[in-house]
This record gives C-alpha cells, structure tokens and sequence, in this order.
C-alpha cells in the first residue's frame, strides 16, 4: 500500500493487468464458495436445490453456475430465524459491528460485520477516497447518514484511513451544515446528489458562496451524479471545486463499490473484491459489452454476511478500457442509470431516471428540485415535469423556457411533457433517496412523495 497522498492507494491491485485480475477473482470466488458452503445453511440449501457442489465452481467463468439471491430471500432467512438469519456465516462472537439497511422497501435487513469486514471495507473506501484525490491535506465534512444503517460510518473510517481530517455531520440541519462548511474550512464533502444542488442554491441564495474552500464533492446514494449536465450544474454553484466524482454501492453488500478518479470518466469498480455481471432483466444472461442491463454483485472478499450473485435492481452499463489514470479497473461510465423496476416507459419509450434528472441540470433558470407525474387519464400516457424557477423570469422569458425544456424532453423520449414552473419551495427537498418520480398509474400519489420528504426532515 502506497501512502494516502499519492494518486493510487493500492496500485499493486488498482493497475493490475486485467488477466491477472482474473485470476485474484477466481481464486477468491472458490474459496468464498467453500466458505458459504461451510458456514452457511442458506446457502447450503441453495446449492442443494440445484445440485452444486463447492467445487463446481473453479473460477469466474463457473460464476453462472451459482444461483441468484434477492433481498426478499434474505429477509424471509431473517424472519424465520432472527436476529440474524441462516445466510449470515459469522456466529454473534465474531460480529463486531451490526448496521442495517434503510428499510424503505420492506423490513430493515441486518448487516452484520466482522472485524476483519470492517478492516476490508475501510481499506477499500480508503481506496476509492484516494481516487477521487482526497488525502491528509483535507478536512472532509461526511453528510451521510449515521444512524443505523451502514453507510455514514462505513465512510467515516474509510477517509480517516485516506488521512483526511473527519468532520461527523451526518444529515440534515442545513444551517449547521453550511456554517460548519465557513467555518471549519472544509476542503470535501459527501452527500447525495439531491442535497447538493439544495446546498448550493441556499449558498446563491445568501452571497456566501466565496467563504467556501471545497475542493472535492463526492455524490452518492441516489441517480443523477455521473453525467456531465449534473456535474456542470454543480460547477455553476461551486464554481471552485476541482473535483466532482460519483461514487457508490449497495448498502447491502459494501459501501463504495466504485468511485470516480480525478479523471472523472465514469467510477472503478473494486473488481478484485466485488465481481460485478452486466445482466439482460429479462433472460438474466450476459449482455453485450457496453450495453445496458442489471447490476449483479458476487462479494469475494466479506465474512459476515457475504452475498453471491445478489441482483441489487440497478441498471448501469461497464466500459473495461484503461483509464488514463493508469488504473485498469473497469469503470461505470454513465453511474446509475436507474433501478430496473424505476425504468418507466411512456408511449413505448424507455424512460430513465438518470436521463431525466439531466434533462432538469441542464437549465441554469430551474433549481434542482422537480417532480415528474405520469398518468393515463384517458388513452395516452401524459408526463408532467414539475420544476422550481431559480430566478424571476417574465412572462415571455418562462414560456420560452418551458419550450427549451418541452424540446429537451422530447429529443429525449421521443414525446413532449407537460411542463409547469413553479415558486422556489413549492416542491419536497430530499436529503436521502428523492422520490421525484410518481406513477399514478401505479397508484402512487403525490402526498407518499411529500410524507417521505417530511419523515427524513424528522429523522
């Protein structure tokens, strides 16, 4: 290991040539498959019910022999034999840490960690810090959540290690937020893509945008970070930071699973420990390299609770090129595109989330806040896209921007959508996965989006 004020943490792995990664994976894949066989009587079960055995799997091209896992399967082992469930693989006397996750789709699924986990994942958070070129020089304010669930603290350990100076701010109270950023001289930050734009627009808002000293702005835990519209927005409010990076995971398996470099072309994924399949939604077989499909997860590396071939519903796509960092670690060029059951589709058209959010960064005349409706009131779909103005516009000002935007949308997609401008404030603030996108054909409602806003406030 390199120390945290050079470009690459672990060069030894992150610029390994990719046929040697290959075999780190396979060799790690057969021993995480023996482990889980041994420790595990999910797992056992699963194996069983398709008659595989440990050594059917000798490398990474036997990785489709292994049987999915869903989180509903997990948290029905956990229901039937709390508190940790038969696909946990450490006994309690070796969890030292026990995190859960947020439980916004169903019941909070808990996470236990070994020592040697959390050893792992600082040393890879670490890691992925380094990339995006925070080190010892940095006073890193950490705007994630520490309450339960894994990612705050996770994070907290992984900058420490990267040698920044931690400020433990978690979520919310945007006023503390904002002085701490004056006052303590914080050089980087970490929150969601969503609380971003919201603390830069009240920086605007009170002319204090030149106290700040912010170098590096990580995003993560939401869509709408990886695309050069969204990054240029950010520039736009924080004219001084040299770095934009989007970073992420899934809570369930590990904290940042990639993360940008300063080069900023799309997040290296930690390949040597989390193998990542691109995956067709429909068939689940392997789609062409560098197209779309579902994200799938096989952690080599965790002991607590490892997960193989785990279908964590996101889309993305994978670009294997070297970067010009010199790291050779495949990147996620595009971030998160959106989660296989968020993709809509509006009169035939695939609507992504990520494209959407673009769409909206892309008008310096609208804040970040917006809200999509989709109905069928009749026999056609019909998009509303909801935005909040960031200036005062005439009356011939906001109509033409409503035709810039109607335009935008429908290059995009192919139809237009209704738009409205609306008052600053209008629309709920997120600080944690934004729920901007209602399905009224589905049965959602505006007031879900607003009651959700109101409890993250709360909590």
């Amino acid at each position: 290991m390199t120390t945290a004020t050079t470009k690459i943490w672990a060069p030894e792995i992150e610029t390994m040539p990719r046929e040697e990664l290959r075999e780190l994976q396979s060799r790690r894949l057969r021993e995480q498959v023996a482990y889980v066989h041994e420790r595990s009587g999910f797992y056992r079960r699963k194996f069983d019910e398709i008659g595989l055995e440990p050594g059917d799997v000798q490398g990474i091209d036997d990785l489709r022999k292994l049987p999915f896992i869903s989180k509903d399967e997990l948290r029905k082992s956990q229901d039937e034999t709390p508190p940790f469930g038969t696909h946990v693989c450490a006994p309690q006397q070796e969890i030292a840490w026990l995190p859960s996750t947020s439980g916004t789709t169903g019941t909070p699924l808990l996470l236990p960690r070994t020592a040697e986990d959390i050893e792992t994942w600082t040393e890879l958070n670490a890691r992925a810090y380094t990339a995006v070129g925070i080190g010892a020089d940095d006073i890193y304010q950490n705007i994630l959540t520490y309450n339960w669930i894994y990612g705050g603290m996770a994070l907290h350990w992984g900058a420490q290690r990267a040698g920044a100076t931690v400020i433990n701010a978690g979520m919310g109270n945007t006023e503390k937020q904002m002085w701490a950023l004056k006052y303590m001289g914080t050089t980087a930050f970490h929150a969601t893509p969503s609380y971003l734009i919201h603390l830069g627009n009240r920086f605007a808002e009170s002319g204090e945008t030149d106290r700040l000293k912010v170098r590096s702005i990580i995003a993560g835990g939401e869509v709408g970070m990886a695309g050069a519209e969204a990054k240029q927005r950010l520039r736009t409010l924080f004219p001084d930071v040299r770095t934009l990076a989007d970073v992420g995971g899934v809570t369930d398996v590990g904290t940042m699973i990639w993360a940008e470099c300063q080069e900023m072309n799309g997040g290296h994924l930690a390949e040597d420990s989390v193998i990542c399949e691109i995956l067709d939604v429909d068939s689940g077989e392997p789609v062409a390299p560098g197209e779309v499909g579902e994200l799938v997860f096989t952690d080599v590396v965790t002991k607590g609770a490892p997960l193989l071939r785990y279908k964590v519903n996101d889309l993305t796509r994978v670009d294997e090129e070297r970067c010009a960092c010199g790291r050779t670690l495949a990147r996620i060029p595009d971030g998160i595109l959106g989660r296989a059951d968020d993709m809509l589709i509006v009169r035939a058209a695939n609507v992504y989330p990520s494209a959407i959010d673009e769409i909206v960064k892309s008008f310096d005349e609208v804040r970040g806040e917006y809200q999509v409706i989709i109905d069928k009131p009749q026999d056609l779909d019909v998009m509303t896209l909801r935005l909040e103005r960031a200036q005062d516009l005439s009356e011939e000002a906001e109509a033409e921007l409503v035709s810039r935007v109607d335009q935008r949308v429908k290059m995009a997609f192919g139809s237009r959508a209704d738009i409205e401008i609306l008052d600053p404030g209008t629309l709920p603030t997120f600080v944690y996965k934004a729920k901007r996108i209602i399905d009224k054909r589905k049965g959602e409602s505006e007031q879900d989006a607003i009651a959700k806003a109101e409890e993250q406030q709360r909590g």
